[in-house]
């Protein structure tokens, strides 16, 4: 048992550095669920099981992809190239394409042609 405590603490101490990474990728694929859930409902598209499950498989490989990449970086490259940050970047790039597709899904038409629709108007009123 004590064996396994250490390890967990030395495990925990190597993986300190990217700690913030592996935090905002999990917040990122959980706001993706979320909004996902939302626009399924939103959309009357039966929400399956298959689709949950397929979050807790985005959850385990992200987070392990940047765990990897950590390693990789630390001591097979000695931190010449940030690669955690990068993956970490793609990843979230991803998540965050995926979040704002469910957001227009909500909002029922493009986030962006919103925004800039009520500036136009914004402005329209100001000149008035």
């Amino acid at each position: 048992m004590q064996f396994l405590k250490t390890l967990g603490i030395v495990t925990l101490s190597i993986l300190a550095p990217i700690q913030s990474l592996i935090v905002a990728s999990f917040a990122l694929i959980g706001v993706d669920f979320i909004t996902g859930i939302m626009a399924a409902v939103k959309q009357k598209t039966p929400i399956t099981s298959s689709e949950m499950k397929r979050t807790v498989g985005k959850i385990f490989l992200y987070e392990l992809a940047i765990i990897i990449s950590f390693v990789a970086e630390k001591y097979l490259l000695g931190g010449i190239m940030p690669v955690s940050k990068l993956v970490a970047g793609f990843i979230g790039a991803t998540e965050l394409k995926s979040v704002l597709e469910n957001i227009d899904i909500l909002n029922g038409q493009s986030l962006f042609t919103s925004l800039v629709t009520k500036l136009a108007q914004a402005e329209s009123n100001k000149l008035k």
